[in-house]
């Protein structure tokens, strides 16, 4: 919910990752968790109101290629 395009456009720069070669996810929460939970193995949950942060997720980084296939999941 927080993050917009423009601002994944700004971490991607920030981190220098070349756009012809990175992808950054967003998308609505259900596809987001069924993705995460269900396709990469990680945990994802709400947080209680009031936290900080709206939702409480793994800090796993997944690298998927191309081809739709995880090449690697990264502390």
């Amino acid at each position: 919910d927080r993050d917009s395009v423009a601002d994944m456009k700004e971490y991607a720069k920030t981190f220098g990752a070349d756009p012809a070669q990175w992808t950054f996810l967003r998308g609505e929460k259900p596809e987001i968790r069924s993705l995460a939970r269900g396709g990469f193995k990680l945990a994802v949950e709400d947080a209680q109101p009031g936290d900080p942060e709206p939702i409480l997720h793994s800090t796993r980084f997944s690298l998927v290629d191309g081809d739709g296939r995880l090449r690697g999941s990264y502390e």
